[in-house]
């Protein structure tokens, strides 16, 4: 897995919204399907492989969901 660019993929679908971990899977599947060369990327990220990403210091969770029994994340925004 190519951490560093999974981390500035994460980085641009997150970039002023919260989500937890399964809807950013599912952007991050549907950004590989509309790509061109979508066969020569890994479209397969176990939750466990983003979640050890989101724990990135890029990354802060910022509440629970209730509805999902799931964590919220966004990026880190320094003031």
């Amino acid at each position: 897995m190519r951490t560093r660019k999974l981390v500035l993929r994460m980085e641009k679908i997150l970039e002023n919204k919260e989500m937890t971990c399964k809807q950013i899977m599912t952007a991050l599947h549907i950004e590989n399907d509309k790509k061109r060369n979508s066969s020569n990327r890994v479209t397969s990220y176990t939750s466990n492989q983003i979640g050890q990403l989101l724990r990135n210091k890029r990354f802060e969770k910022c509440g629970f969901c209730k509805k999902h029994n799931s964590n919220l994340w966004r990026t880190k925004h320094d003031n």
